[in-house]
C-alpha cells in the first residue's frame, strides 16, 4: 500500500492532516523490463486527490511494480510519474515523502515468531511500553477470520476517510477491491485492462478477461447475427458492437439465471446437481445437456422452502442479463 500525506504544509509528511492538500498523481505511459519480461507497458493513469484507488490483477500483472515505481522504490525505463503537476520520475523514495507499507514481512531471521511481533511493542519509549505481561497477551493472535477481515476492511475505508490520503493499494482479492476502493485499476500482463468504480467494474466489463476475472460468470460460446445473440433461451445485443455477426463469448452470472415454468419456450432444460442451503439467496449448482462444465444459479430462498428446489429435480432455466464479446 503506498500512501501520500497530504503536501503543502511546513513540515510535509509530518503535518498534520488539517494543515495540507491531497495529492494528485500522474502516471504517463510508464514501461518497465525485467529482461525480456516487460512488466510495465505503456500504463497511464491519474490517481485523483484523496482517492483510495486499488491495483487488481492476478500475480505477474504488473501491479505491485506499478506501486513501487510511484513510491520511488523502482525505477522505470520509459514514461513520467507526476505529483500535483511535479515531475518526480528521478526522485528517490525519500524525496517523494511516500509513505509504503511492503507486502513481504520483513522478518527478523534471528528472532521467533514471539519475538518478530513483539518487536514494534518493546522498541517503543519507555513511558510508552506496555508491561511483559500486556506485550505477552497482545502477542498471541490468530488468523482473520471471515468477520475480523471484514472489520478491517471497514476501519480501513473509515481511517483513509479520515485522514484523507491519496492511497493506492494492491489485492488480487476481487471483493477486497470492490468493497474498499473509490475506483479499481484492473491489469493484466502489464498493462490496464479497464478502470472505473466498482460498480462500473462489476456491471459494465470492459474485456472478457475483467468479466472472468472478477469471477461468478458462466462462459458461453455463442455465435451472433447482427448484433445480438441467444444465451440461455434469452436474446442480447452486444454492445460494444451494434452491426457484429460470428462468433462471440457471453458471460451471464449467478443471479441472472432464473427458473421458469416447463410451459415457457425460451427456457433451457436443467438438472439441479447440488443445493446450497443457506443466506438470503439459494445457490444451485446446475447441469445443462451438452455442456461439461456445470454452471451456477442463485435463486429466492422460497422456492427452496416451498420444496420447489430439491437436488436431482429437472428445471428450466433462462438468463435475465447477459455481456457478450465479439471474438476476433
Amino acid at each position: 500500500m503506498v500512501s501520500l500525506p497530504r503536501a503543502g504544509g511546513t513540515n510535509g509528511i509530518h503535518d498534520e492532516p488539517r494543515h495540507r492538500q491531497p495529492v494528485r498523481i500522474d502516471v504517463e505511459e510508464l514501461g518497465k523490463s525485467f529482461g525480456s519480461f516487460a512488466a510495465l507497458n505503456d500504463v497511464s493513469l491519474t490517481v485523483r486527490p484523496g482517492e483510495l484507488l486499488a491495483l487488481l490483477g492476478p500475480s505477474g500483472s504488473g501491479k505491485t511494480t506499478l506501486l513501487r515505481a510511484i513510491a520511488g522504490l523502482t525505477a522505470t525505463e520509459e514514461g513520467t510519474i507526476r505529483f500535483d503537476g511535479e515531475d518526480a520520475t528521478a526522485l528517490g523514495l525519500r524525496e517523494r515523502r511516500v509513505g509504503f507499507v511492503f507486502q513481504q514481512y520483513a522478518l527478523f531471521r534471528h528472532m521467533t515468531v514471539f519475538d518478530n511481533v513483539a518487536f514494534g511493542l518493546r522498541v517503543r519509549p519507555r513511558e510508552e511500553r506496555p508491561r511483559a505481561g500486556e506485550i505477552a497477551r497482545r502477542v498471541r493472535f490468530g488468523a482473520l477470520d471471515a468477520k475480523v477481515r471484514k472489520e478491517l476492511r471497514r476501519w480501513l475505508r473509515e481511517l483513509h476517510t479520515e485522514t484523507g490520503l491519496t492511497t493506492i493499494f494492491v489485492t488480487h482479492d476481487q471483493e477486497e477491491a470492490l468493497e474498499l476502493a473509490d475506483r479499481v485499476v484492473v491489469m493484466r500482463a502489464g498493462k490496464i485492462e479497464q478502470i472505473g468504480t466498482p460498480a462500473e467494474i462489476y456491471e459494465e466489463p470492459a474485456t472478457p478477461f475483467v468479466c472472468e476475472f472478477l469471477g461468478g460468470a458462466a462462459r458461453f460460446e455463442v455465435e451472433a447475427r447482427e448484433g445480438e445473440t441467444d444465451v440461455l433461451g434469452g436474446t442480447f445485443p452486444i454492445e460494444s458492437n451494434a452491426g457484429y455477426s460470428g462468433p462471440a463469448v457471453a458471460y451471464v452470472r449467478a443471479h441472472e439465471i432464473e427458473i421458469v415454468s416447463r410451459e415457457m419456450a425460451e427456457g433451457v432444460p436443467a438438472v439441479i446437481r447440488t443445493v446450497r442451503p443457506f443466506g438470503p439467496t439459494i445457490t444451485v449448482e446446475l447441469s445443462i445437456e451438452g455442456r461439461a462444465e456445470r454452471i451456477e444459479a442463485d435463486v429466492p430462498r422460497e422456492l427452496y422452502d416451498g420444496g420447489e428446489i430439491k437436488e436431482g429435480q429437472g428445471i428450466f432455466i433462462r438468463a435475465t442479463s447477459a455481456r457478450i464479446f465479439p471474438i476476433g
